[in-house]
């Protein structure tokens, strides 16, 4: 949901239980006030009647009696009792905010350039704070702006935790790419051939392959089933974990049932629930977890000692906390925060991996290619294009390529319900970005304002293309 809905949904609430306040510190007048409002409302029905309901305009404050007024407190006690419920479950927070920046020993003009515009989007965006990870021909930086959290004055930095949603896909797309490249795996496999024993797709969705899972084309729906009915409004309203309660045998019955939107590698259609499903088949190929596979296949050949799906107590104190809406008054900040997510294994190739700036600084060196690794291959090969889109978009597996100009840009948001993120990378260069956010404030513009400008400058490993070649 939008933080418009959020911030709705809380001044109602203020209004509510400031309307209460009415009724409990002048209940006379609170029923002199509803009494009049009646009166008004008997005078429309009635145009072409009396010109007075009866009694009207003779009541005072005085002619309540005391029962009259208890029981006018009492309602009003009622109400605000609910309206600060209400308020409590939509967890506000507010306080003073200077904008701060997690310095770095770097000096240079890569380095002024982030500063300069990220500092400038957090000034002028409702966001709390935010990590910027850059990679430019031979140089790299990791800088932190703003807050970690409302509650102290530090900003954060290279090693803060933060959800990195759907940029998990792009793990469970190296994953694959690695198990192809092993030969356990092909795209053209039926899905059905790697499920575990027990689990089968229906008749209806018999036809879908590996491919599709990886491309977005299987037809299989954004969510699975079950857990959009976990998710109601309540739970948007109050910033819930959406995978609270949800466990793998809902995983695996939400699989057996699936309903498909189309027919497999007709359409393209965003799923998590088929990036989930390939992730996890991948993982019980292997008689593993996902998170296990993603820290032996991915984080221990690059050095990412952060990312993982369920983080350990020191992680934790390093976690930053997520809003899923932040309303500026000046230097001050009123926040509706946000559950943490905590997705379980089996779910997490669509959106559950914890990261740093630091560790996704290493991921997307090894992506644009700054660095060389035993993934280097599988990472290439994750990034070629497998499935058109539109004229100018295309899916590789489980990445985003767009057209720019002679360039491609490759690309993946992430979105969890108090943060954001960004990834994007030139391909065939080593430049490249990463933004971790704890906000709703969509960050990808920022991250190809910046790859725009970056690209202008000099570097002898990068060269520069058209300034018309990103929008």
């Amino acid at each position: 949901m939008p933080p418009v809905f959020h911030n709705g949904i809380f001044f109602a609430a203020v209004l509510w239980c400031l309307a209460s306040c009415l009724p409990l510190a002048l209940p006379a007048r609170a029923l002199l006030r509803r009494q009049r409002l009646r009166e008004k409302k008997w005078k429309r029905k009635q145009a072409n009647g009396p010109q007075f309901a009866e009694g009207g305009n003779v009541l005072t404050e005085a002619d309540f009696s005391g029962n009259d007024l208890r029981k006018e407190r009492l309602r009003g006690g009622i109400c605000l009792a609910i309206g600060v419920l209400v308020l409590f479950f939509l967890q506000p927070d507010a306080g003073f905010m200077a904008f701060e920046v997690a310095d770095s020993p770097q000096h240079s003009e890569l380095r002024s350039l982030v500063i300069r515009e990220a500092g400038s989007f957090m000034e002028r965006e409702p966001i709390l704070g935010m990590v910027v990870a850059v990679v430019h021909g031979d140089e790299s930086l990791v800088l932190g702006f703003g807050r970690r959290d409302l509650s102290t004055k530090q900003p954060p930095d290279g090693d803060t935790v933060y959800e990195i949603a759907s940029l998990s896909k792009l793990f469970t797309g190296l994953l694959l790419a690695h198990e192809i490249e092993e030969g356990n795996v092909a795209l053209a496999d039926p899905v059905n051939r790697h499920l575990p024993s027990g689990v089968s797709l229906p008749a209806s969705a018999e036809g879908a392959l590996i491919r599709h899972l990886a491309t977005h084309t299987s037809g299989f729906p954004k969510v699975a089933g079950n857990l959009k009915d976990m998710t109601g409004l309540v739970g948007y309203a109050t910033g819930r974990d959406p995978y609270k309660g949800y466990t793998e045998e809902h995983f695996w019955e939400a699989v057996k049932t699936v309903q498909l939107r189309s027919q497999p590698g007709e359409n393209v259609h965003y799923s998590n629930f088929g990036a989930s499903l390939l992730g996890s088949l991948l993982a019980a190929k292997r008689s593993a977890t996902y998170e296990s596979r993603v820290k032996e296949v991915i984080c221990r050949p690059l050095g990412m000692k952060d990312t993982c799906v369920v983080p350990t107590e020191e992680q934790e104190t390093r976690r930053a906390r997520g809003y899923r809406s932040i309303m500026k008054l000046g230097g001050f900040r009123v926040t509706l925060a946000a559950d943490a997510w905590e997705a379980p294994d089996v779910m997490a190739g669509e959106g559950g991996l914890l990261s740093t700036g630091n560790d996704m600084l290493k991921f997307l060196q090894a992506s644009v290619g700054q660095t060389r690794s035993p993934l280097t291959a599988a990472s290439t090969s994750a990034q070629k294009e497998l499935q058109p889109w539109t004229d100018h978009t295309a899916v590789g597996t489980l990445w985003f390529r767009t057209k720019w100009n002679d360039h491609v840009l490759l690309q993946h948001e992430g979105r969890s319900t108090g943060q954001r993120s960004f990834i994007g990378g030139i391909e065939g260069q080593p430049t490249g970005i990463v933004l971790l956010s704890n906000g709703q404030v969509e960050v990808d513009n920022l991250g190809k304002s910046l790859l725009r400008q970056i690209l202008r400058l000099k570097s002898k490993d990068a060269p520069v293309p058209p300034a018309s070649g990103i929008n």
